[in-house]
């Protein structure tokens, strides 16, 4: 039809999200080996955009500070279903297409899949609410390897955080509501 790729090249370089998408798209499609997926990042980088490409390399993410990205790439590189609930919740957190109640959903299952064998081995489809409570109930039973502020290795702090994330809050009945994307990815941290 006489479309040249400059002609597709300048059609892109004036719609600057839909070549974001198309980068992306790009990257879950192919598989880019690591040479040209760090030149990808670091085109990205100098040129300013709040997106990088995502450490697994099948995505576009949000830029987010390095400390956290360190922490998110050692807690998801093991090779079990923790890690890809973690790597599912960071995407929908910080993907080009979020969604926070993806992230907050995949978040519980990281969470859920590394505490249900630990704290309720016995209990036949128990969730994150049934570690929170047998911990609640049962703290004196269990400690962390933290010593708290009043020197003690109480679980009480675990139970306050593990309160945060679960449940998601347009999840079960009752007081539902969409979670704000800010509080979804605060709680993909926490994961």
């Amino acid at each position: 039809d006489g479309t040249s790729v400059q002609d597709v090249t300048e059609a892109l370089a004036a719609a600057p999200d839909k070549m974001l998408d198309l980068i992306d798209a790009g990257l879950h499609l192919f598989k880019i080996t690591a040479g040209p997926r760090r030149q990808l990042d670091e085109l990205l980088l100098l040129s300013g955009s709040v997106w990088q490409v995502d450490p697994s390399g099948s995505c576009l993410v949000r830029r987010v500070d390095s400390a956290a990205t360190h922490a998110f790439v050692e807690t998801s590189s093991p090779r079990d279903l923790a890690s890809v609930e973690l790597r599912e919740a960071w995407v929908s957190a910080f993907g080009r297409n979020p969604n926070a109640s993806d992230a907050w959903d995949h978040s519980i299952k990281a969470v859920e899949t590394v505490l249900i064998p630990i704290v309720t081995p016995a209990k036949a489809r128990a969730t994150l609410g049934d570690v929170v409570g047998l911990l609640n109930s049962q703290g004196h039973l269990w400690q962390l390897a933290l010593h708290g502020h009043d020197d003690s290795q109480s679980v009480a702090p675990l139970v306050t955080m593990l309160r945060l994330i679960w449940p998601n809050p347009d999840r079960h009945g009752g007081n539902i509501r969409q979670p704000p994307l800010d509080e979804a990815r605060a709680v993909v941290h926490l994961a």
